[in-house]
């Protein structure tokens, strides 16, 4: 992620101002540097360079990450926005960027993939279920079975559903460009407490109490397609994964889904 010049600027002002120097004075400490360039720094024009800011930085009794990017919270606020396609609440995001620096104190600044990865992972398993995980459908072309996923508030179309009724079997894909990322299917589906959210309103299909689900998605990190079979285990009371590469064959993929993850991922990587 890039910094900011013009909030660069203005923590290498208010390092000046709180000592006390003048644009030369401050400029003569900093390896000789003339007026002009402290003004540049300031005005958010230029950033010094990294001799330069590795002694206002010490100076200001901070780092030159910190005065590149601001604290940590601020930086990662700043990633999500600029990095990540779904957002969170403010009060908690603010949490789970406290969670991650209490719990792994060498994270910093830069360490973009794995901060992402971290939020990515506490927004799926800790954001609580809320009314708009709860999933209903609607018909949206009948000669290929496909219906379209909403949100309780149904304002937003959250997900493509493709009923295979030969497998008994339902494929959520998400909608093109969509806010929500069907990784948080993959908590909900395996929580007897929470699959509720996604399979009460397919009981209407009439295709048995566990039918099988799979999903289609594209990891919010990396942009990657991911596709995963989940079927109900009666043994374990939940949903669970289905590893056996013959019976994921046998129930197959929905090709239009992967087709338009394809799309997406060319268009995000681009």
């Amino acid at each position: 992620m890039k910094p900011n010049k013009k909030e660069v600027g203005l923590r290498i002002k208010d390092i000046r101002k709180k000592l006390g120097y003048s644009m030369e004075e401050f400029g003569e400490i900093v390896s000789q540097s003339p007026r002009s360039s402290v003004n540049s720094w300031e005005k958010g024009v230029s950033i010094p360079r990294k001799d330069k800011l590795e002694k206002i930085a010490l100076l200001g009794n901070t780092t030159p990450q910190q005065i590149l990017y601001g604290d940590f919270e601020s930086y990662v606020h700043k990633l999500i926005n600029e990095k990540s396609r779904y957002k969170v609440p403010p009060q908690l995001e603010s949490t789970m960027i406290k969670t991650i620096k209490e719990q792994l104190p060498d994270i910093d600044i830069g360490d973009d993939m794995e901060i992402l990865k971290l939020m990515n992972y506490l927004k799926e398993n800790i954001n609580p279920a809320g009314k708009e995980d709860y999933l209903e459908y609607e018909l949206f072309d009948e000669f290929e079975s496909i219906y379209i996923a909403y949100g309780n508030s149904k304002e937003v179309a959250k997900a493509f559903v493709y009923v295979d009724r030969e497998n008994k079997a339902f494929h959520f894909a998400p909608t093109p460009f969509s806010n929500m990322s069907l990784s948080r299917l993959y908590v909900f589906l395996p929580n007897p407490e929470l699959n509720h959210y996604i399979l009460n309103e397919l009981a209407d299909f009439e295709m048995g109490d566990h039918p099988i689900i799979v999903i289609y998605d594209l990891e919010q990190t990396e942009n990657k397609i991911r596709v995963a079979h989940f079927k109900y285990s009666h043994t374990a009371e939940r949903y669970e994964p289905i590893l056996d590469i013959d019976e994921i064959k046998k129930i197959g993929m929905y090709p239009p889904f992967v087709k338009e993850l394809r799309k997406e991922e060319r268009f995000r990587n681009s």
